[in-house]
């Protein structure tokens, strides 16, 4: 539960990031503006699918640990 809270975290502090690092000056106009939502979707994807190879090695890991779903 804490990991997937902490990378929920990690997700939007990147986001948000990327959306200040992609922001272009006050004065031109909004329809200008840089849209990073495919490039935040492309890391969280990448970032799931880490977590997914750590949580099946963890699994392996721990043969006593049993899924209760």
């Amino acid at each position: 539960m804490l990991l997937i809270m902490y990378t929920v975290a990690w997700n939007a502090y990147r986001a948000r990031k990327l959306r200040v690092r992609g922001k272009v000056s006050e004065e031109s106009s909004e329809s200008h503006e840089v849209d990073n939502r495919p490039e935040v979707r492309m890391e969280s994807f990448v970032e799931m699918k880490r977590f997914k190879e750590r949580w099946k090695k963890a699994v392996n890991y721990d043969r006593c640990w049993v899924d209760p779903y």
